[in-house]
């Protein structure tokens, strides 16, 4: 079912904590996307071991990573999907998804999201009602 979901407002970088990423996205190189959702579950980055992985792209401070660990990883079609922890037994959106390793799934590379702590006042600013 669908809810509304607390966005994170923590002052926490993250780093280690782990984190849920969901989508609808591709399964595998080269397949369509996924008829079911899907999810994996890995741990937070430092934005630097991340850039290690990404020299091309610009890793900012409102960029947080999930790790690529075992091999599972968001893939195509995931852009936009939530990134999501458990802190005190209540869910936050803690990131929306932006990059990964655009021409394979897996492969152990770490994926981008957009960290939502960085646009929490801009979100209540023009959210509705």
């Amino acid at each position: 079912y669908v809810k509304k979901v607390a966005i994170y407002r923590g002052t926490s970088n993250l780093v280690n904590e782990e984190a849920t990423a969901s989508g609808w996205g591709a399964v595998s190189d080269n397949s369509g996307l996924s008829n079911v959702l899907r999810h994996v579950t890995n741990n937070i980055i430092s934005n630097e071991e991340c850039k290690m992985f990404y020299l091309d792209l610009r890793v900012i401070d409102s960029t947080v990573c999930l790790s690529g660990s075992g091999d599972k990883t968001p893939c195509s079609g995931d852009s936009g999907a939530p990134l999501h922890i458990v802190e005190n037994n209540k869910l936050f959106q803690a990131g929306i998804g932006s990059f990964g390793r655009g021409t394979t799934c897996g492969g152990g590379f770490p994926s981008g999201y957009s960290r939502v702590s960085s646009f929490a006042k801009w979100i209540d600013d023009n959210k509705k009602p």
